[in-house]
């Protein structure tokens, strides 16, 4: 996630799929929630509380039945 301009690596338990009411679409639909520590002789130090990201119906998986793609035949 892109965090004042920087490339940070969000664990996957802190993301959470929703839309948050009064979310002006600025950072479309984006947030971050943690904290940033200057290490002397490492640099930046990012820990992520949590991280919003807008509800994506593509993450939904499909049903067992339609695993199976293809053209449906007809029996013997």
């Amino acid at each position: 996630m892109l965090v004042n301009g920087t490339w940070v690596a969000v664990p996957d338990y802190t993301i959470q799929y929703r839309a948050l009411p009064g979310d002006t679409g600025e950072t479309g639909g984006g947030h971050w929630c943690g904290d940033t520590r200057f290490m002397v002789g490492y640099g930046m130090d990012y820990s992520t509380f949590c991280a919003i990201l807008p509800p994506n119906p593509t993450a939904i998986f499909e049903p067992a039945f339609a695993l199976r793609k293809g053209r449906i035949q007809s029996g013997p």
